[in-house]
């Protein structure tokens, strides 16, 4: 007699069977944000990004912009004039191959150089500079000669470091620090697609530039201080949900040692193996600097702000400044791609040029002491504004920073949470204004 198994149908017994848990989605990083431009045109949808022309830059910051990118009359004349006595002594003290670069330079661009019976420069001093660029474009060419095909981290190892570094000497150079993102200015209409892409809080950019901690200590060191006297009156969260002022007070995720301000002036951004697209690495350096240009909004910092993308051996600039001036109106990020020609048509620097490369060089010296200098005059200035703003005339703060939850219906429950959120995270509009320009 066989024996007999029943089945749960047979037996009359329900089988329960488990549910199983959908799946949690993760937030995309920046850097699969800029590869995707799905993405980025939702995350610059509702950061309310725009792309504009380098002539959009108003009057107020074009004088800085120009100062920075003004890489002319940088050496003397007579170093390529044979047989005389400046021309002599390079001869004595450099490689033929350095005399060939330095000629190759003025033949292609004579602006380069000036008139020294004019004018006097510290020569040992622009000598060694000249040479680290030499030392750089020399490594450049070889790679470039190569069968070898070299990664990104080979160009910033052999050619960017050697080229950038000797040209900070005042600003303070961090490499790859983690960036905060702003706070979503526009939700509308918005699925759970997007509100996962607008979740990512951070970006980290290959370099950024910041302003000295010690030359804007007395904005905060002091009992009387700026920094003190707006912590004490800005109400914008609190530190638990990393949203209170001393967040505020920062471009970077990780708050200083010491509580007080932080503040960028520009971004670098090496395309990296993951980026076959260099466009890829323009977007992700626009995520840092529209970042940068939202905190010091919300500060009363009216600033533009650098960024720089390379490229094997290729090297853009955009600068990204506030659109719009009026305190009431949602903050309009514009970002600029450096042009000298008049159809907009972004510039290219191509660091296997002479010429190009030293250009390049004195760009970021320029990028470092206006850091110092023009830049952080306007933030003493701004920060004397907000003071009157929020102190003076009690008027509310705007935070900036990326906290919190992006809700993807609108109940009304939610309804009441972004009125929450758009006093304790930044402000939040619904309804974005209509779009002229491309992002």
């Amino acid at each position: 007699m066989s024996s007999m198994t029943s089945s749960p149908s047979s037996s009359g017994k329900k089988v329960k069977v488990a549910k199983r848990k959908p799946a949690t989605r993760r937030a995309p990083s920046a850097s699969e944000i800029a590869k995707s431009v799905k993405h980025f045109e939702t995350w610059s949808t509702h950061q309310n990004l725009e792309q504009a022309e380098f002539n959009d830059l108003p009057e107020d910051l074009m004088k800085d912009v120009k100062a920075v990118f003004s890489t002319s009359a940088l050496v003397p004349l007579s170093w390529v004039q044979q047989g005389s006595r400046d021309h002599r002594w390079l001869v004595s003290c450099s490689s033929p191959e350095f005399i060939s670069f330095i000629n190759e330079a003025h033949e292609a661009d004579p602006e380069l150089f000036f008139d020294d019976r004019e004018r006097r420069t510290n020569a040992f001093q622009l000598l060694s500079a000249l040479i680290h660029i030499f030392s750089a474009w020399m490594s450049l060419k070889r790679m470039l000669a190569s069968l070898i095909r070299f990664s990104e981290a080979d160009f910033v190892a052999n050619v960017y470091t050697p080229l950038r570094s000797p040209a900070i000497t005042e600003s303070t150079q961090r490499i790859q620090p983690r960036i905060c993102l702003p706070q979503p200015s526009v939700l509308r209409k918005l699925g759970s697609d997007a509100a996962l892409i607008l979740s990512t809080k951070l970006v980290i950019p290959d370099t950024a530039i910041l302003i000295p901690a010690s030359s804007i200590k007395h904005l905060s060191s002091s009992a009387s201080s700026p920094y003190k006297a707006l912590n004490k009156v800005i109400k914008a969260g609190n530190a638990s949900k990393g949203s209170s002022f001393r967040y505020q007070a920062t471009i970077c995720d990780r708050l200083p040692d010491n509580p007080g301000f932080e503040f960028a002036s520009s971004f670098w951004e090496d395309k990296k193996p993951q980026h076959p697209n260099p466009e890829d690495a323009y977007r992700q350096n626009r995520m840092s600097t529209a970042a940068a240009v939202r905190q010091l909004h919300a500060l009363h910092v009216r600033v533009p702000i650098f960024g720089l993308v390379w490229c094997s051996g290729t090297v853009k600039a955009h600068v990204d400044f506030i659109g719009n001036s009026e305190a009431d109106e949602i903050p309009t990020v514009l970002s600029a791609p450096y042009a000298r020609r008049g159809d907009g048509e972004g510039f290219e620097w191509r660091l296997e040029r002479p010429a190009d490369i030293i250009q390049v060089h004195f760009l970021i010296r320029n990028i470092d002491k206006w850091t110092i200098g023009c830049f952080r005059e306007r933030v003493l200035v701004g920060i004397k504004k907000l003071v009157d703003h929020t102190i003076t005339q009690g008027k509310n703060f705007e935070p900036w920073r990326r906290c919190g939850e992006i809700a993807t219906t609108r109940s009304r429950k939610q309804k009441e949470n972004l009125k929450v959120a758009s006093h304790s995270s930044g402000s939040i509009s619904e309804e974005p204004k209509a779009r002229t320009r491309k992002r």
